[in-house]
């Protein structure tokens, strides 16, 4: 089960995939960080809802709390499930661009039982587009996840060399490969009262002031 090259706690998505997602939901379910392969670079992530394990993310990366973690969801009603209310606009971005490279900013929903960070009261949803992803978060549900790197570094673009930074902090790297991309996700702010460009990533700010018809 391990990946080449002797990556420790690591499993090759090129080998039985449902045994090694299987494995990866077990360790989210255990309140464990794992690796794992998205559309744009490699993500670590947990449990949403375990404080204890998304506190261990912020301690791997040398986070500050500050920074809040994003969430990914496997399906737009599972965002919508997050927020307060879906402010206008976001179903016409999530429409064009989920899944894909776009992370969306919404009011939080109050009362949510999770530790991502000094959120403000928004939480940043993203729906990745990338098939193993997607199959790891549908077994688990909504993820607390970010970039699999030391905060302020790039991110490696393979599990092996991820391995090498951040180590036994994690439980377990599933190895896809080579990410396809060295940037990361577009996010928006739609929880605001108007929307604004946080980050300009894979999505550039046209293509996003043309779904939302207005200016960023």
């Amino acid at each position: 089960m391990s990946a080449p090259g002797g990556l420790p706690q690591a499993v090759s998505l090129a080998g039985d995939l449902e045994a090694a997602i299987a494995r990866a939901a077990a360790e989210i379910a255990g309140g464990r960080l794992v690796v794992f392969p998205t559309d744009t670079v490699y993500a670590v992530g947990a449990d949403a809802f375990n404080a204890f394990a998304t506190t261990m993310i912020f301690q791997a990366k040398g986070r500050p709390r500050s920074l809040p973690l994003p969430v990914l969801v496997a399906t737009p009603a599972g965002a919508w499930a997050l927020t307060a209310r879906v402010p206008p606009g976001a179903t016409a971005l999530a429409e064009r661009f989920w899944p894909g490279p776009l992370t969306i900013v919404l009011p939080e929903q109050e009362g949510m039982a999770w530790e991502l960070g000094e959120t403000g009261g928004r939480v940043a949803v993203r729906i990745p587009d990338h098939q193993d992803a997607l199959r790891l978060i549908e077994r688990t549900g909504p993820l607390a996840a970010t970039s699999a790197n030391v905060t302020g570094e790039p991110t490696p673009r393979t599990a092996a060399e991820i391995a090498g930074r951040l180590g036994h902090a994690i439980s377990l790297y599933l190895d896809g490969g080579p990410s396809p991309r060295e940037v990361p996700s577009t996010i928006v702010d739609l929880a605001g009262e108007r929307p604004s460009l946080v980050r300009e990533g894979v999505i550039g700010r046209a293509e996003l002031e043309r779904v939302l018809g207005t200016a960023l």
